[in-house]
């Protein structure tokens, strides 16, 4: 799909033609999906994050400028969506640590090692959730995601430069709080 049908797509769900907006969820189903699946294990979760995310977007069309890709607007949307998600659902959870959900064999040859690769994790997902919100996305977008720093940028909505430096500074972060918290890095 090139970005002048998309534009063409845009502008007529502006005009009253909300069938256009179904090429546009076509386009990026797959995509915001595989987004919000990176954070939320919960498919049905999943499934209405997606949901939210597209019902947002088309509402917001008119706000969509073309500066961005509409990739990336859109992506940046999810992410949001994601995020109040995890925030309410951390609210309703309390932090147990429950070893019941620790699958280690009996008979594993490197039981410490799995124990350790356990409470590694278990790190790391303290650590994340006690980063600033600004941290905790770059580490997402880049780690997580995968995305490079161009994409990072427009989600962000700043310059490549300004996505490295906020990267390394939220990697530099991480490791800080990762040693204190006591996880062999």
């Amino acid at each position: 799909m090139s970005d002048e049908q998309e534009r063409h797509w845009v502008q007529s769900c502006l005009l009253g033609d909300t069938g256009s907006f179904s090429h546009i969820v076509a386009r990026y189903e797959r995509m915001v999906r595989t987004m919000i699946g990176r954070l939320v294990d919960d498919e049905d979760q999943v499934e209405e994050l997606a949901h939210q995310t597209f019902i947002s977007a088309y509402e917001n069309l008119a706000k969509f400028h073309g500066k961005s890709k509409l990739s990336t607007w859109i992506g940046k949307i999810a992410l949001n969506k994601t995020r109040d998600y995890l925030r309410s659902y951390k609210k309703r959870m309390t932090t147990t640590e429950d070893f019941d959900d620790m699958e280690i064999a009996q008979d594993a040859p490197d039981l410490e090692s799995q124990v350790q690769v356990q409470q590694n994790s278990r790190i790391l997902e303290r650590a994340l959730e006690q980063l600033r919100g600004s941290d905790r996305d770059m580490i997402i977008l880049r780690y997580l995601y995968e995305y490079d720093y161009n994409t990072i940028a427009g989600i962000l909505q700043c310059s490549k430069d300004a996505a490295k430096v906020r990267g390394w500074r939220a990697v530099s972060t991480l490791r800080g709080m990762l040693a204190r918290m006591g996880a062999e890095i």
